[in-house]
C-alpha cells in the first residue's frame, strides 16, 4: 500500500505552503521512515493534486530544512538532519550580526540555572565525578582553545547530569552558538580568576546536593559574563 494513499487534497489557496505541511505531518508520523525514499516528485504531486512546480518548491524547503535529501538517480529520501540545519542557520544569523552574542547569553540563563540546579538533586556518582574532572581541566587550561574546550565540557556535563531529554536537545542543537559566544567573552576577560571562583562555586554546589546554591552560583557566573561582555567589572561573589 502506498504511504501517503490517505494524504489529504488540497486547496488551492497557500498550496506551497500547505503541500509543506502535509509532507511535514507525514514524516512526523514516520509514515515514510528516515533512510527510506519518498515517492517521486510527480508522485507526490499527483497524490496532493498539486502541480509539479508546487511540490518541486515544496521539496526544496523540507529540504533546506533537513527533514529530505535529494539523491541523484534515487530519489528524495527522509533525513534527519533538521538539528543540524537550524544550528547553520543560526551560524549564518551570527555571522551576519542578526544575532548577538547577548541574545545567547539570555539563552543560556535560562537553561543552564535550571540545569545547575537539576545536576544538584539528579546527578549521579560518576556524573559528579564528571564534572569534577571538566572543573580541574578548566582550571589547568592555559590556551585559549584548551579553556574553551574545557569551558563547553563543564557546562554540557552539567546540562546532561540534569537528567533532561529536552534540555539536552536544546543544548546540542544550539552548542556551535554557545561555543562562539563562550569564545568571545573569553577573548574580552581580563579576570579569568573570578571566572574560575564562578565555576568553582558551581561545582561545589552541585557536588554537595544543594539545589538553590548551584542555581544562584550559576546565574552569579552567567551575570559576570555578561559584564564582561558589556565591558564592566565583574563583581565577586559574596
Amino acid at each position: 500500500m502506498n504511504p501517503l494513499s490517505t494524504a489529504p487534497k488540497l486547496s488551492r489557496t497557500r498550496l506551497i505552503d500547505q503541500t509543506i505541511d502535509a509532507v511535514r505531518e507525514l514524516l512526523a508520523k514516520n509514515t515514510v521512515p528516515v533512510g527510506e525514499f519518498l515517492p517521486s516528485e510527480g508522485d507526490l504531486a499527483a497524490q496532493f493534486a498539486v502541480g509539479r512546480s508546487t511540490m518541486r518548491e515544496a521539496i526544496r524547503t523540507l529540504e533546506a530544512q533537513g527533514l529530505v535529501k535529494r539523491i541523484h538517480g534515487r530519489g528524495i529520501q527522509v533525513v534527519d538532519q533538521s538539528g543540524s540545519a537550524s544550528v547553520d542557520m543560526l551560524q549564518l544569523m551570527l555571522q551576519q550580526g542578526k544575532v548577538d552574542v547577548r541574545d545567547v547569553l539570555e539563552i543560556r540563563s535560562t537553561l543552564e540555572i535550571q540545569a545547575a540546579a537539576l545536576a544538584a538533586v539528579r546527578a549521579t556518582p560518576a556524573e559528579i565525578a564528571a564534572i569534577e574532572a571538566a572543573f580541574h581541566q578548566l582550571e589547568s587550561s592555559q590556551a585559549l582553545t584548551e579553556v574553551l574546550a574545557a569551558d563547553l565540557d563543564f557546562h554540557f556535563t552539567i546540562a546532561r547530569a540534569a537528567h533532561n531529554t529536552v534540555l539536552m536537545l536544546i543544548y546540542q542543537t544550539i552548542r556551535p552558538l554557545f561555543e562562539e559566544a563562550v569564545l568571545t567573552a573569553l577573548k574580552r576577560d581580563q579576570e579569568p580568576g573570578l571566572r574560575r571562583q564562578f565555576h568553582r562555586e558551581i561545582f561545589e554546589a552541585i557536588r554537595s546536593g544543594r539545589e538553590a546554591e548551584a542555581a544562584d552560583a550559576m546565574r552569579r557566573h552567567l551575570r559576570g559574563t555578561k559584564d564582561v561582555l558589556d565591558g564592566k567589572p565583574q563583581t565577586p561573589s559574596p
